[in-house]
């Protein structure tokens, strides 16, 4: 039992992926190279990496949980449904209006992100900080 950072409540902590795990494309197979900036060492993980000291399973998958959705709905959903803008031959562009996003929701998702990081005493997130910011930052 220790504190989640999110609701400042005595809970069982999880094993918290700073970037959602979904993020990984489903590639479960693919390994990833984490280097140390510091020390210049690096490891090779699978699925990015979780710090077990952070959240409880209900902010992890209930309260942040529903920001990543809206975050790989929107970078990663399906494009098809959106409005094609030709702006140059070897990029595509789509346009997504505002009705079509939870603008709140995709904020919280980057923030959130950032937040995770800061907060994570993980080496290889060491230079993320956010300062006093960090408590302020998740009331937004």
């Amino acid at each position: 039992m220790s504190i989640c950072k999110f609701c400042g409540q005595e809970k069982k902590l999880i094993n918290a992926h700073i970037i959602p795990k979904k993020f990984y494309l489903g590639l479960s197979e693919d390994k990833y190279l984490c280097i140390n900036s510091k020390e210049g060492k690096y490891s090779i993980q699978q699925q990015g990496g979780y710090d077990s000291n952070i959240l409880c399973a209900n902010c992890d998958n209930h309260i942040l949980g529903e920001f990543d959705k809206e975050g790989y709905r929107i970078l990663f959903g399906d494009f098809s449904k959106y409005k094609y803008i030709q702006v140059h031959p070897q990029y595509k562009v789509y346009q997504i209006d505002n009705t079509e996003i939870d603008y709140v929701k995709l904020r919280k998702f980057f923030i959130s992100i950032l937040w995770r990081a800061s907060i994570s005493k993980l080496e290889e997130w060491s230079n993320i900080n956010l300062g006093g910011y960090e408590k302020m930052l998740m009331k937004y």
